[in-house]
C-alpha cells in the first residue's frame, strides 16, 4: 500500500456536501462506496495495482460530517453527485466502481448518462425494488427489517445487526482496515444508512430497457463467502446487462474491499486495462456535457 497520507476536499452540490481525495495520474477510476459507512474503498484506494490510473475517491452526500442533507436522497441524486464530482474534476468519463448499494447508483448514471461511464465493476450488488433474488426474503426477514426496528432506538444496535448479517467477524475487519476510530465513525455514519439509504434503495427501480441497451463492458463481482442473496444478484443482472463479466473473490465475503483491497484493486485494475477509454469515448462525453 501507499504510504502517502489521503486529504479530503469538500464539494457543495446543490444545497448537499460531497468529499472526495484523488491520487496518481491516467484514466480516471471513480470509487464510489457502499451504503452503511463511507470508508470501504480507503484500502482500495492506496494499494499499488491502481498506481498507473488516477484514482478518486468519493464520500457521498450523508456520509461526510456535519448538518445531515436537509431532503430525502435518491439514487438517482446520489447519480446526479457522481456526475457533478466529475464536472469539478473536468473529468468527462471513467472507470465507475460501485459495491452494494453504490452499484444501483453506478447503473443509475450509466443510463442516465451512458457517456460518463466507460466501464462499470459492481461488486455484490444490492437489490433494488423489482430487481430481488428469491433468496432476498430471507435477509429482509432476518436482518434488514430486525435492524431497521433497531434504528429507531440504537444506532449501535442497528449497526450491529445489519453487519452480523453480511458478515460474523464484521468488527474485526473494519478495525483491521480502518482501527478503531474508524470503527466508531463507521456506526455513526450508519444513522443516515437506516433513515434515508435504505427507503432509497426500496425505492430505486432498474430501467431494464435502458439497461439492456448499455454499451459498457461491465465485471460483476461476487465474495465467495458473501451471502446467498449477492451471488443471486450477480446472476439477474448479468442476465440482465448485454455486456457482462463475472469474477468471484475467494476467500472473502461482502466486506470484500476491507478485506482484500489488493485483489479487488487487481481486478479493477485488470478490467479498465482490457477496456480502456479511447478518444472517441471521451470526445462523446466531453460533447455530451457541454
Amino acid at each position: 500500500m501507499s504510504s502517502a497520507a489521503e486529504v479530503l476536499h469538500r464539494l457543495m452540490v446543490g444545497d448537499t456536501q460531497i468529499e472526495f481525495s484523488e491520487r496518481g495520474t491516467g484514466e480516471p477510476v471513480l470509487l464510489v462506496h457502499a451504503g452503511v459507512f463511507a470508508d470501504w474503498f480507503v484500502p482500495v484506494a492506496s494499494v499499488h495495482e491502481l498506481e498507473t490510473f488516477r484514482v478518486i475517491r468519493m464520500r457521498r452526500a450523508g456520509y461526510v460530517s456535519g448538518a445531515a442533507p436537509a431532503h430525502h436522497l435518491t439514487m438517482a441524486d446520489h447519480a446526479r453527485h457522481v456526475s457533478a464530482l466529475m464536472d469539478a474534476l473536468g473529468i468527462a468519463t471513467a472507470h465507475l466502481c460501485g459495491h452494494s448499494s453504490s452499484c444501483l447508483i453506478n447503473l443509475q448514471l450509466a443510463m442516465e448518462r451512458p457517456e460518463r461511464v466507460a466501464t462499470l465493476v459492481l461488486m455484490d450488488p444490492a437489490p433494488g425494488a423489482v430487481l430481488q433474488a428469491p433468496s432476498q426474503e430471507h435477509f429482509t426477514n432476518s436482518v434488514a427489517r430486525p435492524a431497521l426496528a433497531a434504528a429507531a432506538e440504537s444506532t449501535e444496535s442497528a449497526f450491529d445487526i445489519w453487519m452480523a448479517g453480511v458478515a460474523r467477524d464484521y468488527r474485526a475487519i473494519v478495525e483491521s482496515a480502518l482501527g478503531p476510530d474508524g470503527y466508531r465513525g463507521a456506526v455513526a455514519q450508519s444513522r443516515f444508512f437506516f433513515a434515508d439509504e435504505l427507503p432509497a434503495i426500496r425505492e430505486w427501480a432498474l430501467d431494464r430497457d435502458r439497461a439492456a441497451r448499455l454499451t459498457q463492458p461491465v465485471l460483476l463481482i461476487r465474495g465467495g463467502d458473501s451471502p446467498p442473496n449477492f451471488h443471486h444478484m450477480v446472476e439477474l443482472l448479468a442476465g440482465v446487462l448485454p455486456h457482462v463479466e463475472t469474477a468471484t473473490a475467494g476467500g472473502v465475503g461482502h466486506l470484500m474491499p476491507l478485506q482484500d483491497p489488493e485483489g479487488v484493486a487487481r481486478l479493477i485494475a485488470e478490467f479498465a486495462r482490457r477496456h480502456p477509454i479511447t478518444s472517441t469515448d471521451d470526445a462523446r462525453a466531453r460533447s455530451a456535457t457541454r
